[in-house]
């Protein structure tokens, strides 16, 4: 069994999809079915449309391959205004709209690394971030300075307030002492 990706979050899609353009994203996560894309080769896409056409969702399952270049290309290739679809006048994109604009965030954390990243859209831009590393990257770092301690603070409700200079060092927990003691 391979490694997944838990998701949170959504895209939302303005105006909605209309018919034809659900069933052929929806389509493109069969194997096989995939565009020729820029550099996607025959792999699946994993964004999936809701049945009222509103929004995208990151379908969560095995092997997740780049959903970020994946969520470009279908915004650039198929529902955005001024759309760049490779045969427009093929049968196949004749009820296309292209006058979508999305927006929205995923969040996805990977079961074998716990790499926490992000998908931003914002007016059909897209970018992705690495929240955290993640147990493999982490390991390969530099530790930092104070990687041994954790400095606690005290909160209230209503507003955040750092706690008197001379307390702080009482609330320090050190982290490496408590390690060489287990």
């Amino acid at each position: 069994m391979g490694n997944t990706t838990d998701f949170v979050g959504h895209i939302d899609i303005v105006p909605a999809l209309n018919e034809a353009e659900i069933d052929y994203l929806t389509d493109l996560r069969l194997p096989g079915q995939s565009d020729p894309s820029e550099g996607l080769g025959q792999l699946t896409c994993r964004w999936v449309p809701r049945s009222d056409g509103a929004r995208l969702d990151l379908e969560e399952g095995e092997t997740l391959r780049d959903p970020v270049e994946w969520l470009r290309y279908v915004i650039k290739h198929l529902l955005k205004p001024g759309a760049v679809v490779p045969r427009r006048e093929s049968p196949a994109y004749q009820r296309f709209t292209f006058d979508h604009r999305l927006s929205g965030l995923v969040v996805g954390c990977r079961s074998d690394t716990q790499e926490l990243f992000a998908i931003q859209v914002n007016d059909n831009r897209v970018t992705g971030r690495i929240l955290w590393p993640g147990s493999q990257a982490r390991d390969r770092r530099e530790p930092l300075a104070d990687d041994g301690a954790i400095v606690v603070r005290e909160t209230t409700r209503r507003r955040r307030r750092p706690v008197a200079s001379e307390a702080r060092t009482a609330d320090v927990i050190d982290l490496a002492a408590r390690r060489a003691r287990a």
